[in-house]
């Protein structure tokens, strides 16, 4: 099923600590087409603002064969609002977005902006067609095996003068094997299919034979947790070489598999403009995590980057204890 998927962070004025549970919606047309693959449809904010991670939230694709409107098309406008509020959306990257397009596949991180939770709500259109009436894949039909036919040979005539030296005609019909070559009889057995194994892994070797840039589609290329086992056999320096080359949703998202120690020295060679980036796309209680065991460096050069909102959210303990305690490396 085609969708775009989106997650992010919430942010509601100056206030420090964003509440959980804030309902948010994506609109397109004034409709909200909010989808979740968890219970239910709609999507609240979990600790700290965030959504979309810990609860999926996405739209999906319109199914144009079909007179309903299931979900957008590419290129439509998308409207977020959090508790019936028009919000303002930012990219990670710090950069505002006046418009939002619906892809039908693609994964966007994007933040949130509300002034206030008082000011005037909009509210939805409600759509009972979303997410609904998706076309499934056609599944093959099977064509039958031709059964073998059982063909009678005609009796063979005695020589001239009647005798005796042709062969005794057989006594019943003369089976013609099928195709399989067998004789089509109720006991044949069916062949045992063959098992296709499961390709092992790319090892750290194989890797880091490749370009950059080849290295890194590989990895995007694999589930997420096999993903993550692969980074995790590669020096950290190899590591943010190969996942410089990778689209920043993908970095969060494979970072985000790893153990917080792994994560953490991978962070420390990324330039701190990717760091920045990073931090402000994973949850905040993953960020307190992080820069625990992070590099002071790498924190000191990083961190003025984060936006105010961000650092608001972050313990004022923590951050000292990180930058009093972590030894640079």
């Amino acid at each position: 099923m085609p969708i775009h998927r989106f997650s992010g962070r919430v942010f509601v004025g100056s206030q420090p600590v964003v509440p959980a549970g804030l309902l948010v919606e994506a609109r397109i047309g004034g409709v909200n087409y909010t989808n979740s693959t968890d219970e239910g449809r709609n999507t609240v904010t979990a600790t700290g603002g965030v959504y979309g991670e810990v609860r999926d939230f996405h739209i999906c694709a319109d199914v144009p064969e079909t007179p309903e409107k299931e979900g957008g098309t590419n290129g439509e406008s998308v409207e977020f609002f959090v508790e019936g509020i028009r919000a303002e959306t930012q990219h990670i990257d710090t950069t505002v977005v006046g418009l939002v397009r619906f892809e039908r596949v693609s994964s966007t991180v994007l933040n949130l902006f509300v002034d206030s939770l008082t000011l005037a709500t909009t509210p939805a259109i409600e759509s009972a067609a979303a997410c609904t009436n998706q076309v499934p894949t056609p599944t093959p039909t099977a064509s039958p095996t031709p059964e073998a036919t059982a063909t009678a040979l005609p009796t063979p005539t005695s020589g001239e003068g009647g005798g005796s030296g042709a062969p005794p005609a057989p006594s019943g019909p003369i089976i013609i094997p099928g195709p399989s070559g067998s004789s089509g009889g109720a006991d044949d057995e069916e062949p045992t299919p063959t098992q296709t194994p499961t390709p092992a892994l790319p090892s750290a070797e194989q890797v880091l034979a490749l370009p950059p840039a080849e290295a890194a589609a590989l990895i995007v290329g694999l589930e997420i947790g096999e993903a993550a086992e692969v980074v995790e056999q590669l020096a950290s320096a190899a590591a943010a070489e190969i996942l410089g080359e990778v689209e920043l949703p993908d970095v969060i998202t494979i970072l985000n598999a790893l153990d917080f120690g792994t994560a953490a020295r991978v962070l420390d060679e990324l330039p701190p403009e990717t760091i920045a980036l990073v931090l402000q796309g994973v949850a905040t209680s993953r960020i307190e995590e992080l820069i625990a065991v992070m590099d002071r460096t790498a924190l000191l050069n990083s961190l003025p980057l984060l936006p105010i909102a961000g650092l608001r959210e972050i313990s004022t303990d923590v951050l000292l204890r990180a930058l009093r305690n972590v030894p640079s490396r």
